[in-house]
């Protein structure tokens, strides 16, 4: 059997705590803490299962224990961990309030809104991380989200916001949702719907991504719907066959493809066989207490900090690659992920490693 930390000897008090921790969940930080850091205990194994390679000590799915626990989530299932921790990290961050955002390190307020393209040729399992989420993950805090299919740049609004009928006979604006992970497995969908006559999919995209005003200033008020900036939490995952990529990538020009997180579907270290987990194995993650009616910054660490504002410092005089103008940002949002599913409200210098 494969380890994934905690695990700790049969029977004991830290046993049960953590099977309840991983079954049903807990909404405690200081326990979901403490539980981490319970040594792990090896397990026998037989002849006839097959392992993976034991990890290297240095290796980067060693580091923390939930990176541990994704991986061997994967290969119980034959799932790629690069694809399954994106869209595990989506799931983390379509959970959590939009009122919680990162610190204006330069400019203003930064979006925890995230996008993730799923890379792999046809057959290759890019939905397949998706559903290993959904069936084998547990996100315990935050808020529920909604499941939405890419439409139109006009679509998205409707996700959020809806009309109702007044007495006067015109209709009124009120929030239907504020959290919602939109999904497409194919990037030919997303590229069919960018690349209409008139379609404002694209730049509707690029203003989620830094949480900013969404909607159109109609002349009719009954069609005009918007979003206010950082009231809603947009997640988009896509799945990207490399053969198909341009439909992301020739949107370069506008930003598009540098506001995403390319991660894998394929890995060269998965094992010839599933390896063993529990039937009832739920990978739990519990979010951090959050305040879902005012503004919060997370806490980010210096060294980021001073990575960003240099980078800042060299876009401004003319100095950086136009394909990096995102890269750091959709790093710090890696790193808030990782933060949040580690329970925690403060992004460290250990989380922007990670994420780097």
């Amino acid at each position: 059997m494969t380890d994934w930390p905690p695990v700790a000897e049969p029977g004991t008090p830290a046993a049960r705590a953590i099977l309840a921790q991983r079954r049903n969940g807990t909404n405690d930080p200081a326990l979901a803490r403490n539980l981490r850091a319970v040594p792990v205990v090896r397990e026998e194994r037989t002849a006839t299962q097959h392992e993976a390679p034991a990890p290297d000590p240095g290796d980067w799915w060693s580091t923390r224990p939930l990176l541990a626990e994704v991986r061997a989530l994967a290969y119980a299932t034959m799932t790629a961990p690069s694809a399954l921790l994106g869209v595990i990290l989506a799931r983390v961050l379509a959970a959590v309030p939009p009122t919680l955002v990162l610190p204006p390190i330069v400019v203003a307020d930064a979006s925890l809104n995230l996008y993730v393209a799923v890379v792999g040729a046809s057959g290759a399992g890019k939905g397949g991380a998706g559903a290993v989420a959904d069936a084998r993950v547990r996100i315990v805090g935050g808020r529920g989200f909604d499941r939405w299919p890419l439409g139109s740049g006009e679509g998205i609004a409707r996700a959020y916001v809806r009309r109702t009928k007044a007495r006067d006979g015109h209709t009124d604006q009120y929030v239907y949702q504020t959290n919602v992970l939109f999904e497409t497995q194919e990037v030919d969908t997303l590229g069919a719907l960018s690349s209409r006559q008139g379609a404002t999919l694209s730049g509707e995209l690029r203003q989620a991504w830094s949480g900013e005003r969404l909607g159109f200033g109609y002349a009719d008020p009954d069609k005009r719907l918007t979003v206010p900036a950082h009231a809603y939490r947009l997640v988009l995952v896509v799945g990207v066959q490399p053969g198909r990529a341009g439909a992301l990538l020739n949107e370069t020009d506008g930003g598009t493809p540098q506001r995403f997180v390319w991660v894998t579907a394929t890995d060269p270290t998965l094992p010839d066989r599933p390896t063993s987990l529990p039937e009832d194995y739920r990978l739990t993650i519990t979010l951090p207490r959050i305040d879902g009616r005012t503004r919060q910054r997370m806490d980010v660490c210096a060294e980021a900090c001073d990575t960003i504002r240099d980078a800042r410092a060299a876009q401004m005089r003319g100095a950086s690659d136009a394909l990096d103008g995102h890269a750091l940002l959709a790093r710090l949002k890696v790193a808030a992920a990782l933060a949040l599913a580690d329970t925690r409200l403060d992004v460290t210098a250990e989380d922007w490693h990670l994420a780097g």
